[in-house]
């Protein structure tokens, strides 16, 4: 449910995000919607019960913030490999790129191949409602700027997309 786009309120959201059922509620936020992600995902934990797993490199960094306020899992590093582990085990299982309360903090998860994922299918989006896109088609940096996450989250190697599927988006 994409709540920004839809000028969701996060009662709005919960309604949206309910009528789905699910048992996992994924969450992809960023230092200025912390506060509103978090909120909005408490509150469809306790209508649905739904696991909430948070990503992106700021959940990274405000892990302990998050699993004080009930968040179940906070991925570390990339998102896919691990979203892809709990879809085939069925539950929120201990391993690679997925942080638990109470458990060793575990290594982040890589893509080392990023030319081998999917082209997303856009045609599936409606996309017209945003102001502007934004396909990551690298991860990490090398620079290390005080201010942004990814070096600390996602490493300073810098691995990139070759080209294949970035032209034909």
């Amino acid at each position: 449910v994409d709540s920004v786009l839809h000028g969701h309120r996060p009662e709005e959201a919960v309604a949206a995000a309910a009528a789905a059922r699910p048992d996992l509620v994924a969450v992809r936020t960023a230092s200025g919607s912390l506060p509103h992600d978090l909120e909005t995902a408490r509150r469809l934990k306790a209508v649905t019960g739904a696991a909430l797993a948070f990503f992106g490199p700021q959940a990274g960094l405000e892990r302990e913030r998050l699993f004080a306020a009930g968040v179940d899992a906070v991925v570390l590093g990339e998102a896919p490999p691990v979203f892809a582990r709990v879809a085939r085990a069925g539950r929120l299982a201990p391993g690679v790129g997925l942080a638990l309360p109470g458990r060793r903090i575990p290594r982040p998860s890589r893509l080392e191949e990023l030319d081998r994922l999917p082209v997303p299918c856009w045609d599936k989006v409606d996309w017209r409602g945003y102001s502007y896109l934004f396909t990551q088609t690298a991860w990490g940096c090398p620079l290390g700027c005080g201010y942004c996450p990814y070096p600390v989250t996602q490493g300073a190697l810098w691995p990139y997309l070759q080209g294949r599927g970035v032209e034909t988006c």
